[in-house]
Formats: structure tokens, C-alpha cells, sequence
């Protein structure tokens, strides 16, 4: 943002991370190969992962004879090789959570018959109920806290209830208390505790709370959780940095260490989603940096697993990465100069044109430079132009201008006499539709041709999306990616919309399909800071397709990887819709609206 601009020290402030990402959810995640479940899918009740890498995994049987299984690894978790330990009882049916407190011991909550907490040591095999049965009625989320174990009665709306258990008694730290139902503790770098509440006490998909309280149980200003776009809330973790993890409903919900707002931290899981447990190991959790892992039950989802998760790096850290040293690229949110970060992002504000704000097509091709191979059928660039028509998640929508390996276009906004412009508004502010498809129906098999989205104010001087890229292996002519490795390309996601055969809005973030841009993820980029790309007034967008051979690399040095070979000609453009846009009478007429102007103000 221009603001940027208004001192040296702002400029050197906002490389310094300011004007990264420290008002940016993280891009998302990338999955780890740690996938697991317990002895059925749908009876893994709860997990938890040990320090040193050991894995317990919960399965509920109402039948009686519920086991939690230890194993060796995640590795080990995921071929269900013998466990090394196996803590199970006749009189057992449901366990709430597990959480281990060294390598060798593991709470456990039951909730069955129980309703009480027991300690299972893993190399004697012994276990212990830390209170007698019914102590803990409804027991959920467990914690220690020194030597003495918190436990999680979700009881219901009003009357949920936090319990301490010592000397093999459990008394009553917090009653009464929750608007919905309560279900995961932590306990935070200060010795806050922290409780998840639905807030939803009717499930009618509330946005949950996460609950507050001092190490003697005062109560703090609860966090809504509302900015994580999902609904409810059951578990919370903390990585090693103090950030907040929860689930909630369909999404993870991040609270930054130090903040008490709520972001959604990746996409939304699919199917009829009820993403539960989480724990988190390692040290950092930051992209690129340090072997933290946070592990997402997500067994009640099209994912049908327990897998462990890292960050994908921040969209505008990537070219961060490439302007700044490491120790200033790494450097955590908390200590971002706020008042700084506050002034680049409210210059958003201060510039924003007068001019009516509205959404609109690509409507101008102004150049091409066609690359190798283009495909015979597909040259017409007026096909960029125009709504979408998108052939959905199994077919590809063959009204296209395919660009050719290397490939590029320019497309332009204007019509109907007036310049027309994307503008940096709330939240998305274009979506990019090639014509992508999933294989099989398989969301992590894509045939995805990539392209690199660029944007310019004057037609000369581009800003360039950073991208992020893990496909590990090279991708044979007509091959797949998994979408989750990617960030910042278009040509990755299905086109639902078609303005010819269906009534899916082109505009609509997440309905439309395609790929989605905010300017924001740029507004550090150098043409952006040095003012010759105004966020505000982006009149041109060009899109190059990524010769994904290996040649190229990301942000981070990573070779980019999609189809290549023989018969292959690179991606293809279908439309691009502009949600947050502007429009302005063409420059001859602006004169006759300043001289107006004076003539009005001469007679007055």
C-alpha cells in the first residue's frame, strides 16, 4: 500500500514481515505421510501422540471391551503392526480424549460407563482410575497441570463443569459454566486455561468460543471463534509458539499467540465433515521451519483418517523469502510492530477510489504470446473472455484458449465506456478459471496445468503471485497433482460455474469453483511498494503458464511440477471473474466533469 511509502523506516519495516503476513491466515497445510485409524474408522474415538513419536489411538465399542492401542509410530499406527501396548477393559465402551504427559504415561478419559479419568503407563501396562467411577460425569478434554489432572465434564448448555483430580478425588474447579457444550482444555504459555464450547446449544451451527480462565479459575474475555468460518467447537491445541488450534465443525481455527481474534487455518474439509481430535509435537510450526506436526482427527470426513499436518508457507512470505534474509523471514507474528502493519494495512482505506465498486468479466484480450505445442481448436483468445463454463469435477470444459507450453495472456477490463479495474476489497478479489478435473472423482487427483497470475496497473509493470509448490516427483504427460501441495497458481481447482447451462454464480467464492486471488497476498511485492502497481486500480491480469518440468521453482527453491510431456500444451484459460471491481468514465470524459465542475462552482 502507498502508505508504505510515507518513510524509509516503514518501507524497511514492512520487508521486515510486517507487510507478510502478520494479518494473513496461513495459506494452509500440507500433509504429512503419518495417516492412521483406530481398529473401525467410525468407532476411533480419540488419539494422542506422544513426544518421542509414539501414537495411542482410542476405538469405542457400546458393546463393551473398548481398547485404546499404543504404538510404536505413526508409521506403526498406519500398518497396524502389533501395538506395544494395548489398555482395555470388559466394562469399557467410550474414551473422550487421551493426552500423554511424558513417553511413558497417558491419561485417559471414559466416558461410557466410567465417567471418570485413569493413567495408563505404557512399559508396565498398568492402569489406574484417578477418581472413582462417576467423578467426572460426561468426561471429555483432559489435561496435567503439574500434579494435578484437569478434566472436562461436558454436561451440556449452562451446566458444564471443570474437574481437578488428586490424591484419588475429583472436585469441582469450574460448574455451571458454557453456553453450548464444552469438550477440549489446554493450558497456555501464561497458565491460562483454555475450554472449547460449541456455543450451540440447539445445533443449529453456531460459531463456538474458546472459553477463558486464569490459573485460579477467574475468568477472562472468551475468543469468538466466528473468523474461523466454521461451527462449534470440540477440541483445542497449542503448538510450541502458543498459537491456538481448534475444530471447529468443517474447518480448523487458528488464534495467533498473543491475539485474540480467530482465523481459518487451511481449507475446509469435505463430505459431512466433524473434524474432533488434535495434538500437536515437535518444536515450531511455522512454514519451512522447525518439526512440529499437528495431527487432525478427521475420521468423520471424505478424509476417513487421523494424519498429521504442517503449514504451507504464507503467501507473501514466499516472496518475502526471496527479498530478505532467513532470520528476518522466520521471525514470528508476535513480534511484529503492530502500529506499523496497522499503517500498510489501512493505507487500503486512505487510497480507496471513489468510484463504485462492482463485479465483471475479463472482457479484453490486449496480448498473447503463445507457447510450444499450443493446441489446434484452442487458439481463439477471445475464449478467455467472457463467464465461465466450466465442465465441473470429472470433465473439462473445452470453451478455452489454451496458452501453449510457456505461454501467456493479458487480458483487460473496459467496456461499455468506461475503464473498469480490480481493486484491493474484503477478502477475494478475483477468481482465475482454467479448466482442471478430478480423476475419478478424487479431490486429491488433479490434472492440473499451472499457471502463474500476474497483475499490472499500467500494462507494463507486473506483480507476480507467489507460489508455493510440494509436488515431490515430476508429473507424466496427462498426469495428476494433489491440489493440497499447492498454493498461489491458478489452473488447480474445477470450474461448477457455466453462465450457458447452470445458475451457479460466477462470483461466489467456494460455489464457482476456480481459483482464488486477494491482492493483499501481494501488497509487499516490490512493484507494489515502489507504487508502480496500484492494488487499487489493476486494469491488466496476465497469466503464464508454468512450464512444470522441474526447470522452474517456487518461492522456496522448490522445483513446480504438473503434466508434461508429448500431447500436452499447457494450461488453458476459460474466464476470469472480477468480485471486488470498480469502474470510471473513460479519460475524454473526465475534462467534461472537471469543467463542470468549475462552471458550477463559478455560478454558485
Amino acid at each position: 500500500m502507498r502508505t508504505c511509502l510515507v518513510a524509509l523506516g516503514l518501507v524497511v519495516l514492512c520487508f521486515n514481515r510486517v507487510c507478510s503476513a502478520a494479518w494473513i491466515p496461513p495459506a494452509g497445510f500440507t500433509r504429512t505421510p503419518e495417516t492412521f485409524i483406530g481398529d473401525d474408522a467410525l468407532d476411533t474415538s480419540a488419539f494422542a501422540v506422544a513426544p518421542d513419536g509414539k501414537v495411542a489411538v482410542g476405538t469405542t465399542n457400546f458393546s463393551g471391551g473398548a481398547n485404546v492401542k499404543i504404538y510404536a509410530s505413526a508409521a506403526a499406527a498406519q500398518a497396524h503392526t502389533s501395538p506395544i501396548r494395548t489398555f482395555t477393559d470388559p466394562t469399557f465402551k467410550a474414551w473422550g480424549d487421551l493426552s500423554f504427559t511424558d513417553n511413558d504415561t497417558l491419561l485417559i478419559t471414559e466416558n461410557g460407563d466410567k465417567d471418570t479419568v485413569y493413567r495408563g503407563i505404557v512399559s508396565s501396562g498398568a492402569i489406574t482410575a484417578l477418581a472413582p467411577t462417576g467423578s467426572v460425569p460426561n468426561a471429555a478434554g483432559v489435561v496435567q497441570v503439574g500434579s494435578t489432572v484437569y478434566a472436562v465434564a461436558a454436561n451440556g448448555p449452562a451446566v458444564n463443569a471443570v474437574y481437578a483430580l488428586s490424591g484419588g478425588a475429583a472436585s469441582a474447579a469450574l460448574t455451571n459454566i458454557g453456553t453450548g457444550y464444552l469438550g477440549g482444555i489446554a493450558v497456555d504459555t501464561g497458565g491460562n486455561f483454555l475450554l472449547t464450547d460449541t456455543n450451540d446449544p440447539t445445533f443449529a451451527g453456531n460459531p463456538g468460543n474458546l472459553l477463558r480462565y486464569t490459573s485460579s479459575f477467574a475468568a477472562l474475555a472468551p475468543i469468538s471463534l466466528a473468523g474461523g468460518n466454521g461451527s462449534g467447537a470440540y477440541d483445542v491445541a497449542l503448538d510450541s509458539e502458543g498459537d491456538a488450534f481448534v475444530t471447529t465443525g468443517s474447518t480448523l481455527t487458528q488464534i495467533p499467540h498473543g491475539i485474540t481474534s480467530a482465523q481459518q487455518f487451511g481449507p475446509a474439509f469435505t463430505g459431512f465433515p466433524f473434524i474432533t481430535n488434535l495434538d500437536y509435537v515437535g518444536s515450531g510450526f511455522e512454514p519451512n521451519a522447525g518439526s512440529g506436526k499437528l495431527f487432525v482427527n478427521a475420521v468423520f470426513s471424505d478424509d476417513a483418517s487421523i494424519f498429521g499436518i504442517t503449514p504451507i508457507p504464507e503467501p507473501t512470505g514466499i516472496s518475502l523469502l526471496l527479498l530478505i534474509a532467513a532470520p528476518f523471514a522466520m521471525k514470528r507474528r508476535r513480534r511484529i510492530a503492530i502500529g506499523v502493519a496497522a499503517a500498510c494495512l489501512f493505507a487500503g482505506f486512505l487510497i480507496a477510489p471513489g468510484a463504485r465498486a462492482n463485479s465483471f468479466f475479463a472482457s479484453q484480450v490486449i496480448s498473447t504470446s503463445p507457447g510450444t505445442q499450443q493446441q489446434p481448436g484452442f487458439t481463439d483468445p477471445i475464449l478467455a473472455q467472457g463467464g465461465p463454463r466450466g465442465g465441473g469435477d470429472t470433465s473439462a470444459s473445452i470453451d478455452v484458449y489454451n496458452l501453449g507450453n510457456g505461454g501467456s495472456i493479458t487480458l483487460g477490463f473496459d467496456g461499455g465506456g468506461h475503464h473498469r479495474a480490480i481493486t484491493n476489497g474484503p477478502g477475494i478479489d478475483f477468481l482465475v478459471f482454467e479448466n482442471p478435473f478430478y480423476q475419478s472423482g478424487d479431490d486429491h487427483r488433479s490434472f492440473a496445468e499451472l499457471m502463474w497470475v500476474e497483475v499490472s496497473t499500467d500494462g507494463a509493470s507486473f506483480a507476480r503471485f507467489p507460489v508455493y509448490s510440494a509436488t515431490p516427483d515430476p508429473v507424466p504427460a496427462f498426469g495428476v497433482i494433489d491440489p493440497l501441495y499447492t498454493f498461489g497458481f491458478a489452473g488447480v481447482r474445477p470450474v461448477y460455474a457455466n453462465v450457458d447451462e447452470n445458475s451457479i454464480d460466477p462470483f461466489a467464492v467456494g460455489i464457482a469453483g476456480g481459483d482464488a486471488f486477494d491482492l493483499q497476498w501481494i501488497r509487499c511485492q516490490p512493484q507494489v511498494v515502489n507504487g508502480s502497481v496500484d492494488l487499487n486500480n489493476i486494469r491488466f491480469l496476465r497469466l503464464v503458464d508454468v512450464t512444470g518440468d522441474g526447470s522452474t521453482l517456487d518461492g522456496f527453491g522448490r522445483p513446480i511440477y504438473d503434466p508434461t510431456g508429448p500431447g500436452v500444451g499447457g494450461a488453458d484459460v476459460d474466464a476470469v471473474s472480477v468480485i471486488n471491481g470498480v469502474q470510471m468514465p473513460e479519460p475524454a470524459f473526465l475534462p467534461l466533469a472537471g469543467l463542470a465542475l468549475l462552471l458550477r462552482r463559478v455560478r454558485g
